[in-house]
């Protein structure tokens, strides 16, 4: 795996196969869809009840936007960052995983931006909060969280370790949730993105 011609390659065979992935579901796959189908469910029912709830100081969301905008540059750039020291070390775990990195990122975003403006979800900060789809938004699926859960199993597949795995998750986790105190995303946004 390298950058380059194998690296979009790799993307083209990444997108078919995320594209053609539910004509392969089998019955075992249950034991995480339905469950997943249902949190997000309990979340959509719930989320209209959630904004009113949260601060409406502007510094106090300011801040949740920018802690959420800076842990996901901190992601992508360990991804990068592991990507350039493994090439200077000759490490190729380290390569490797700044490539993988790099490709669930993209892929996760191609596949996020197509459901997004299908989707069209007012933003909790839009048209009373309603969360209304089909309303040319663009709230669900949270592009953040998305791309965080995405970079952070690569790193917890390719480093298996406790410590970061818990770095990895917690961090995706805090972006995640910044994303809803700040109001820019309604929890379903963030679990449906996850």
């Amino acid at each position: 795996n390298d950058l380059g011609v194998a690296f979009l390659k790799h993307l083209l065979a990444d997108q078919k196969a995320i594209w053609t992935s539910p004509a392969h579901l089998r019955w075992a796959d249950g034991s995480w869809l339905f469950p997943l189908a249902a949190a997000t469910g309990g979340f959509f029912a719930t989320d209209r009840a959630v904004p009113p709830a949260l601060s409406t100081d502007q510094a106090k969301l300011n801040r949740y936007v920018k802690v959420s905008d800076y842990g996901l540059y901190s992601m992508i750039g360990v991804g990068g960052g592991l990507y350039i020291w493994g090439k200077l070390s000759h490490d190729d775990h380290q390569r490797e995983t700044g490539i993988l990195a790099g490709e669930a990122a993209i892929n996760s975003l191609a596949v996020n931006t197509v459901f997004k403006y299908a989707f069209g979800r007012a933003r909790p900060n839009q048209d009373g909060g309603l969360g209304d789809f089909f309303q040319h938004g663009t709230s669900f699926a949270s592009d953040h969280s998305v791309i965080a859960w995405s970079i952070a199993s690569v790193f917890a597949h390719e480093y298996p370790g406790p410590l970061t795995q818990i770095a990895a998750y917690g961090l995706a986790t805090t972006i995640s949730a910044t994303r809803v105190l700040g109001k820019q995303h309604f929890a379903s946004d963030v679990v449906g993105g996850g």
